[in-house]
């Protein structure tokens, strides 16, 4: 009896020790997936997000779903110490001083990571978990010029930085850093 008992709670607490991923895994995840395999994730990922969250008939959707059906496979996108950094302080900065905008982004650029020479950011506001989070910068629904989709797909990009956290305003901040070299 004493050994079942053991051979439980041995059981049990293993399954209790497998971590969850965190946000910024799960983002870099998703982006990676996009960027390697747009049209996989298109089929397995966007068409059904779209059409869940009844977006089947937004002009952003359908110019999403043409982008990725086109898209050619790009290199993964690794993570950088610097980056890593540099968005996790902006979105505890960002989300407690309830900021909204690109806060000094060429400084924080030079401060974290003076080598990379292209550079990009994308931040998102109030959503709960990372599909929402990749979903709504790719479908980019009011941007214009599509900006934080093309920053996802740029290929000159090969770096990273993930942060997540709490904002004052809209609950939850999600900063991506992008970067790379001429």
């Amino acid at each position: 009896m004493t050994k079942i008992l053991f051979a439980i709670a041995l059981v049990s607490t293993s399954c209790f020790a497998q971590k969850q991923p965190s946000m910024e895994d799960s983002i870099f995840e998703l982006v990676n997936y996009v960027r390697q395999e747009p049209k996989r994730f298109l089929t397995e990922v966007a068409q059904p997000y779209i059409k869940s969250n009844e977006l089947e008939n937004s002009s952003y959707a359908k110019s999403l779903t043409r982008t990725l059906q086109k898209q050619n496979p790009l290199p993964p996108l690794s993570r950088n110490k610097q980056l890593m950094d540099m968005s996790a302080n902006f979105a505890v900065e960002a989300g407690r001083k309830g900021w909204t905008d690109h806060v000094r982004t060429d400084a924080r650029f030079k401060k974290y990571a003076p080598e990379i020479e292209i550079t990009g950011e994308n931040l998102q506001f109030g959503s709960a978990d990372a599909l929402s989070v990749i979903m709504e910068l790719l479908i980019d629904e009011g941007v214009r010029n599509l900006g934080h989709r093309k920053n996802i797909l740029y290929p000159e990009f090969s770096l990273i930085g993930i942060g997540f956290g709490n904002h004052k305003t809209f609950d939850t901040i999600g900063v991506i850093v992008f970067g790379g070299f001429e």
